[in-house]
Order: C-alpha cells, then sequence, then structure tokens
C-alpha cells in the first residue's frame, strides 16, 4: 500500500504541472484571438473603436484637369483666348506665362466632367514680382467660352486683384492663399453633372516685370 500511495502521489505532481501549463498558455491565446478580431473587423471608413468618419484629402481624389503641369504633351489640352490687345499667354518651362498690360487680357481654358452636387477644389500655384492695376482671375461655369471674346460665367472663384489689395508685390504661392476674391475660396458644386469650362485669364495695365506663371493647376473632387 505504500508504494501504491506513492505512485499516486508521484502522478499528481505532474498532473498539476500540466494544468498550469494548459491555463497559462490558453488564456494568452485568448487574448491574442480577441485583439486580433478586433484588428480585422473592417471600418468601413471609420477608425476603429470611434464612430468619427475618416475624412479623405482632396490630394487623394484624381485631378480632374488635363495638362495641368504643362509639360510639353500638355499644351492641346487647353485653348488659348487672346481677348483683348496687349497681354499673351506662351506654354514653356512646366507652366503658362501670362506677359503684357496696356488694359489687354488674355485667357486659357479646358472642358472638365463634373457630377450633381459634388464638392470639387480648385488649386494652382502663381508667381510674380507684382502688378500694376491688373487682375488674374478663375472661373468655372457652364457657358463656353469663346475664342476673344470675355467669359464671367459663374462668377470668379479665385482671383488677384490689386485694387483690393493682392498681386502688388512678389508673389509664389498657391492661389488659394493669395485670393483677395472670390465665392467659398475655390469650393464648388453643381446641380447638375455635365460639361463646365475651367477658365483661367489676366489682364490690366502692367502684369509686372517677368508676367504672371501659373503652375499645378487642379480640380479635385473633396468631401
Amino acid at each position: 500500500m505504500k508504494k501504491l500511495s506513492t505512485l499516486t502521489m508521484s502522478f499528481r505532481k505532474p498532473m498539476s504541472v500540466m494544468l498550469l501549463y494548459i491555463v497559462t498558455f490558453s488564456i494568452p491565446a485568448t487574448l491574442l484571438f480577441l485583439t486580433s478580431c478586433k484588428a480585422l473587423a473592417p471600418s468601413n471608413g471609420k477608425k476603429a473603436g470611434s464612430n468619427t468618419n475618416t475624412q479623405v484629402s482632396s490630394s487623394q481624389k484624381p485631378n480632374l484637369v488635363q495638362g495641368g503641369n504643362f509639360e510639353r504633351g500638355d499644351y492641346n489640352k487647353w485653348t488659348i483666348s487672346n481677348i483683348t490687345p496687349g497681354v499673351t499667354v506662351r506654354f514653356g518651362g512646366g507652366r503658362a506665362l501670362y506677359r503684357g498690360g496696356n488694359g489687354g487680357q488674355a485667357a486659357i481654358y479646358q472642358a472638365i466632367q463634373v457630377e450633381a452636387h459634388q464638392k470639387y477644389q480648385i488649386n494652382m500655384r502663381v508667381s510674380g514680382h507684382g502688378g500694376t492695376d491688373m487682375w488674374f482671375e478663375v472661373y468655372v461655369g457652364k457657358a463656353e467660352p469663346q475664342i476673344g471674346q470675355d467669359y464671367n460665367d459663374g462668377g470668379k472663384r479665385l482671383a488677384l486683384n490689386t485694387w483690393n489689395g493682392c498681386g502688388k508685390t512678389p508673389f509664389n504661392a498657391p492661389l488659394t492663399q493669395l485670393s483677395c476674391e472670390g465665392a467659398a475660396r475655390g469650393v464648388i458644386q453643381f446641380s447638375t453633372s455635365g460639361t463646365v469650362y475651367l477658365l483661367i485669364k489676366s489682364g490690366g495695365g502692367d502684369l509686372g516685370t517677368t508676367g504672371i506663371s501659373l503652375a499645378n493647376v487642379e480640380l479635385r473632387a473633396i468631401q
């Protein structure tokens, strides 16, 4: 009987160790499984553990402007309109360059397809040494521009205007930062889908010694 008791005790000791081993490693494994399930759960545009919708930057949306970088192959995406003599527009070196003055004005434009009730943000980089009695204006309208004719459909979206205090001194920045005219700071929306026309024009007494350079033109959907 003594030998049997000794055998029983020796069997119980490993069983206790085994049970401790099972309990010790099962709990972390369960926690790891639950944590993994939470991390893999689809967020559907929301952060894990949050009800706040993730905002999508406009830079992540496609640029609807064609040839906005003004590379050599981009020139034919734009139509040049010399509205009145005195100001010219030329493409080259990754930019559109407006030069001149004498009360003239010139524009470039292109057609763009938009969706109803979708908000869009328009922006571009402009630079110059400052002008006198001059303007630089951006329009996005439904009416089709006509070569040689002035355009103002939809109203000014963004603009420089020396009478209003911007464009007199050297500038080099996104137009949304420089603009001192225009509705909603370049955010636009239309009630119907279809074709709109992006038109960018400049004119006035003097566009400055280096003219006004235009680059990186963008029109992107925003939330």
